[in-house]
């Protein structure tokens, strides 16, 4: 979250980012988590992060309008409708969503926050980006789209910022409370927050801040493996400005667990959901529900081992709209 939005909120951010909680023993290994579904603005997640780093752009660039694109079920849309109806910005949020489909509470949420809802059926996602482009600019906005260009490109940086940044929390809280993480596990959708951490961690170990070795787990909510590690080098690469020999930590990707796709969970991540809630922390089965599924799996298989610290990157609407399900 912005500083700015931060002091409009009026909430202790520094007590919400430092929140790391040991969670269970678990097959000989200790799991942390990492509660940034804490973070007490628009339900909080790595979302709220980002939009911070997004609206610190927007502010500099003296853009009049934002505009954000995801699934009805997308976190990014409404922490960014959120932190528009905050600043007193236009928002345009771009929802992929087929006809007939049934609502979902994020969809609601940014329907709540005032924003300008454009819904976009099938594959055409470029052309709807640059008609709406089109049409703010029409209306006397300059618009600001978050992913860069109408094909998604451009503005890895500035999506990669909050993780990079988070990391600095992460080795802070090491070194407070004497722990070193063997693994720091969480979902990749985007792939932007697991690429600014490997970023982050790979600056880290070049300058000597990092002397022991974690491993950086993600596990795929929605796409291949392939896919996801062919994404993380792109984005790793515009980060570091092409420089590629700043790269030396790249995460491992684990595929085993997307059942099928995007949204899709099985009586496994129910379960996890189940027991979890009766601990006070809600999972969903698209994004958290499905790594924490996949993390205990591989405890179990012995692929990672020891301090593992868990992200949890929110969604606690997704959450509620698997709970309405039930």
């Amino acid at each position: 979250m912005c500083e700015h939005a931060q002091i409009k909120a009026g909430v202790d951010m520094e007590k919400a980012l430092s929140s790391i909680e040991f969670v269970k023993e678990y097959c000989g290994s200790r799991i942390y988590m990492k509660r940034d579904d804490k973070i007490p603005f628009s339900f909080g997640g790595n979302k709220v992060r980002i939009a911070g780093e997004l609206f610190d752009d927007i502010r500099k660039g003296g853009y009049t309008a934002v505009i954000s694109y995801g699934s009805a079920s997308s976190n990014m849309n409404r922490a960014i409708a959120d932190t528009a109806k905050l600043n007193n910005i236009k928002c345009y949020c771009i929802i992929k969503k087929e006809p007939g489909a049934a609502g979902t509470e994020n969809e609601r949420l940014v329907k709540l926050s005032g924003a300008e809802i454009i819904y976009c059926g099938g594959n055409d996602v470029k052309a709807c980006v640059e008609a709406v482009i089109d049409s703010s600019v029409s209306e006397g906005y300059k618009p600001y789209y978050i992913y860069g260009d109408s094909t998604g490109k451009g503005n890895e940086a500035a999506l990669m910022r909050a993780s990079y940044k988070e990391y600095g929390e992460i080795l802070a809280s090491e070194r407070e409370e004497n722990i070193e993480f063997d693994a720091i596990v969480l979902t990749v959708g985007t792939d932007m927050t697991i690429s600014g951490l490997a970023a982050a961690m790979s600056d880290s170990l070049a300058e000597g801040k990092t002397a022991h070795s974690c491993k950086l787990v993600g596990i795929s909510a929605a796409r291949s493996r392939e896919s996801v590690m062919s994404h993380i080098g792109e984005d790793m690469m515009s980060f570091f400005g092409g420089d590629g020999q700043r790269i030396r930590v790249l995460p491992e990707i684990k595929d085993e667990y997307l059942c099928g796709g995007y949204g899709k969970y099985n009586e496994h991540i129910e379960a996890v959901i189940r027991e979890a809630e009766s601990k006070g922390i809600p999972l969903d089965p698209c994004y958290t529900g499905k790594s924490w599924w996949g993390m205990l799996s591989e405890i179990e298989k012995g692929g990672i081992c020891g301090n593992i610290l868990f992200i949890h990157t929110g969604g606690y609407p997704v959450y509620l709209d698997w709970k309405n399900t039930l």
